[in-house]
């Protein structure tokens, strides 16, 4: 592609790209590294009530769901997981009952009958939103095996929970009672994700919620923390970068002035490090010092297969961080207007072109 004006706008499109503003209305489904489908066996099983299920259609399908793997003559860490989904009962109280369910699948059915595993459960209080599984062993290790929470000894278990719904699924490590509260949080926004317009879930879809890092060390999601409901502003650039990386920050830096108090509000500059292995989040933060960005800038890094998840859902592929495009990405994820924009352009020419992102009514 020729750059033949000192700006170009050109349609972002996530398939090709035509030579006018576009809302794209059905972008492609990709799915998210970190948060891959996974396809759940409809097992049957006995809960702590003695009551038959049916694993995938009667617990998890059209819910957001927090599993986790326990067996009751456990003495280390199952107490602690126990706990967690205890307190995490506790925080959900008044999330719409109907929409999660959290479920404790234990590894050692041949002991676990439901009567242990109800009497386990009380210990945390577990309510009607908590069931706890048992049934054949080699229904249990194939759902298990299926959920990526199998181990071949029971001893050697650990604290690892799987979160989330058809929509997308999180490992969590180490879940103990600390974690309860991002778990919950980690829930609430599946919930409300299940709530997305056609458009959305669209948007959803395509740039996915690949995890990544700001520049505060904080996780947060490409989607659903960075992008939705905002205007955006996106560059890709490397902090050691000497040449066209500098610039573009100090276009951003003026570009602050503009956005005035909608920055950190409804519209957002993004700007995504091409070069993840060095630059880190203190180096990022140091980088955001120097121009002076303010809150609603955000510095994102990462895993490098991670940040390249992120960055081909928005640029073509580089092979190296000197290879990066120099071209301001301006997307209304409310309207579905996204323009590619020369970062090179004049200060005016850009501001114009934001502008006219911003204001857009659809």
């Amino acid at each position: 592609m020729r750059i033949q004006a000192a700006v170009v706008i050109i349609a972002f499109s996530i398939c090709p790209i035509v030579a006018q503003d576009h809302r794209p209305s059905q972008p492609a489904a990709v799915p998210d590294a970190s948060s891959r489908p996974i396809e759940i066996p409809d097992v049957e099983l006995v809960n702590q009530r003695g009551e038959t299920v049916h694993f995938y259609s009667d617990l998890v399908k059209g819910k957001t769901v927090a599993i986790q793997a326990i067996f009751t003559t456990c003495t280390t860490i199952c107490p602690v997981m126990g706990a967690t989904w205890g307190r995490l009962q506790t925080l959900l109280k008044g999330s719409d009952r109907t929409r999660f369910n959290l479920i404790s699948i234990s590894i050692d059915p041949q002991v676990d009958t439901p009567a242990r595993l109800r009497d386990w459960g009380k210990q945390y209080n577990a309510g009607p939103e908590w069931t706890l599984l048992t049934g054949p062993k080699p229904e249990i290790d194939r759902l298990l095996r299926a959920l990526g929470l199998y181990v071949s000894d029971k001893l050697s278990h650990t604290p690892l929970a799987l979160v989330g719904s058809d929509q997308g699924w999180q490992r969590i490590s180490g879940a103990t009672p600390s974690q309860a509260a991002p778990i919950a949080d980690l829930m609430r926004k599946s919930m409300a994700t299940a709530m997305e317009s056609p458009a959305e879930a669209a948007a959803h879809r395509h740039f996915t919620d690949v995890m990544l890092l700001d520049q505060n060390g904080k996780q947060v999601r490409l989607y659903s923390d960075v992008m939705k409901g905002r205007v955006v502003v996106i560059n890709e650039f490397f902090t050691s970068c000497k040449d066209s990386c500098p610039m573009m920050a100090a276009t951003f830096t003026r570009l602050q002035d503009l956005l005035g108090a909608r920055l950190g509000k409804d519209a957002f500059l993004v700007s995504i490090s091409v070069d993840p292995v060095h630059d880190t989040p203190e180096i990022l933060r140091a980088y955001a010092h120097r121009f002076k960005a303010r809150p609603g800038w955000i510095f994102l890094t990462g895993s490098k297969e991670n940040v390249d998840l992120a960055l081909g859902r928005l640029y073509p592929r580089i092979d190296s961080p000197g290879a990066h495009t120099n071209v301001f990405l301006m997307g209304n994820m409310n309207t579905g207007l996204w323009k590619k924009v020369n970062s090179m352009a004049s200060i005016e020419k850009i501001e114009e072109q934001l502008l006219s992102v911003l204001n857009d009514r659809g």
